[in-house]
């Protein structure tokens, strides 16, 4: 799969900004951002636990070099913005979402990941015919607590990179 050609330019800008320093790491570390498979985040609203999950995603990514990049995107009605509160989190490790635009998840993103992960969605307008789906439901609501919400989705991450890692 072949990213650059399946994706909107739009979405293409998304990956990289979030990413940051992934997109351009992939060359130097043998596969360029074209050649990497998709991990697509679902949440609620695309702006808060599906962000959060792809930025360590992408991190964790690039330092094992695995030939993947995690996207965000919202299974319901999308936030306008990330949340200043899940922005200035994420910008405490490293990571600027602040122009990232959250946006509904389209068909093209479903069928181009090779898995789709849910953190607490309602997917029942969400066509996932054929998609590879984990759910992550134990994961907290980021207006509970954005510290656990954040420490949750971090040890699912690290648990996704070390399975992706064992994959041929």
């Amino acid at each position: 799969m072949h990213i650059g050609r399946s994706l909107s330019s739009a979405f293409l800008v998304f990956v990289v900004s979030l990413a940051g320093r992934c997109a351009t790491a992939p060359a130097e570390r043998g596969r360029p951002l074209d050649e990497k498979r998709i991990v697509l985040f679902l949440c609620p609203y695309g702006g808060a636990k599906s962000v959060i999950a792809a930025s360590y995603f992408n991190r964790l990514a690039q330092e094992q070099a695995l030939p993947y990049v995690g996207i965000a995107a919202a299974a319901e009605t999308p936030y306008e913005t990330v949340p200043l509160p899940v922005a200035n989190f994420l910008a405490g490790d490293g990571f600027d979402v602040r122009a990232f635009k959250p946006h509904h998840v389209a068909p093209e993103e479903v069928r181009s990941a090779t898995k789709v992960v849910s953190i607490g969605c309602n997917l029942a307008d969400v066509d996932l015919a054929g998609a590879v789906l984990e759910r992550w439901d134990d994961v907290p609501k980021v207006s509970a607590g954005l510290e656990a919400s954040a420490a949750a989705i971090r040890r699912h991450v690290e648990t996704l990179a070390a399975e992706l890692r064992r994959r041929p």
